[in-house]
């Protein structure tokens, strides 16, 4: 897979890089080159149908309730949280915008600190974590 042995910062570069000493954003869905190279990559229809803009809540709130005409089976939820511990209030705040109550809730990056509290947290889900070893 393309980018996956770079940094956050790197990515963020490459998609932001001044061109001509003027700042030019370039947002993924607008830079298509990625999303193509991952199509490549892979058969699968699903990813194909994949969008991979980024949205506000209530853009991801019309998103929801287009895809709720059509029946959604499963809906999944995908953040990198960088320190659950951290940014555990503002995940919550984030998640009562969204008019969708996810199947499943993937958090990456949580980090090491008072996880047995998170299994506690989380209401009608069950907490899964895998911590990194060092």
């Amino acid at each position: 897979m393309p980018f996956y042995n770079i940094s956050t910062y790197q990515l963020i570069d490459d998609i932001c890089r001044p061109t001509n000493g003027v700042n030019v954003k370039n947002d993924l869905h607008e830079n298509v080159s990625f999303y193509n190279n991952l199509k490549s990559k892979c058969n699968s229809e699903i990813l194909k149908a994949v969008d991979f803009s980024y949205n506000t809540e209530s853009e991801v709130n019309l998103i929801i309730y287009r895809s709720s005409l059509n029946s959604i089976e499963l809906s999944v939820f995908h953040i990198n949280i960088r320190s659950l511990n951290k940014n555990l209030r503002g995940l919550i705040e984030l998640l009562q915008t969204l008019e969708l109550d996810f199947d499943v809730l993937v958090l990456t990056e949580i980090w090491n600190y008072n996880l047995e509290f998170y299994t506690k947290i989380f209401k009608n889900y069950n907490f899964h974590y895998v911590t990194s070893r060092k």
